[in-house]
């Protein structure tokens, strides 16, 4: 089946490339105080973040948080700490907003509960976090075509039919910019819940936020 749309999508912050966790995941992280200045961020630290953030008016009920990690301390300060002493703590969060489609960078400082830094970064897109998985799955499971090229495989129990998401790739091409882009992947586990996922061949979902329709191949 043909695609019917060409989806776009922007640059991506290559930095974002090894996470793609929503907040909500994020806050699995372990409690307590770090005792090393290159400890990962607790579950108090990241709470503590987006505090600062709501505190200073920058973030809704739709902000969504795709990477808040630790940023890292100089060199020096790593090599001359002392078991007890003063460490520093900041945090760094990639910040998405989806209903403007913007994308903010913060830097706070734990320490003093402070905001440092908040830069919008244009034309980028940031990874996919929770929310982007079941809207895209929403759209593919609603879409006729993508129900028909099922039946046309001889799969009529459409929820033993598992839709993997997968980001939709770059090109560089013109009419690429703007979009969420993501690609859905069928597989196929039969009535077993346990069962083995079996690839649904020929069927590629292609799916843009901001144009609110999935495509199918």
């Amino acid at each position: 089946m043909a695609s019917t749309c060409v989806p776009k999508t922007r640059r991506r912050l290559p930095h974002l490339a090894l996470c793609c966790l929503g907040f909500s995941r994020i806050l699995s992280a372990q409690a307590g105080a770090a005792s090393h200045p290159l400890d990962a961020l607790n579950k108090d630290e990241i709470v503590a973040t987006v505090d600062v953030l709501k505190a200073q008016g920058k973030i809704t009920n739709t902000t969504r948080f795709p990477l808040i990690e630790l940023k890292e301390p100089r060199k020096e300060e790593v090599v001359g700490v002392r078991p007890g002493g003063p460490i520093r703590r900041e945090a760094f969060a990639v910040v998405y907003e989806r209903p403007s489609n913007r994308t903010f960078e913060a830097l706070v400082d734990l320490n003093a509960e402070a905001l440092i830094s908040w830069t919008e970064i244009p034309d980028v897109q940031p990874s996919f976090v929770e929310d982007d998985v079941k809207i895209l799955e929403q759209a593919i499971r609603s879409d006729v075509r993508w129900q028909e090229a099922m039946k046309k495989r001889g799969i009529t129990d459409l929820e033993n039919v598992v839709i993997i998401d997968w980001a939709g790739g770059y090109f560089g091409l013109t009419d690429e910019e703007g979009f969420r882009f993501e690609r859905g992947a069928s597989y196929y586990r039969g009535s077993s819940k346990g069962g083995a996922l079996r690839p649904v061949e020929g069927v590629v979902a292609l799916y843009a936020s901001t144009l609110d329709r999935a495509a199918t191949d």
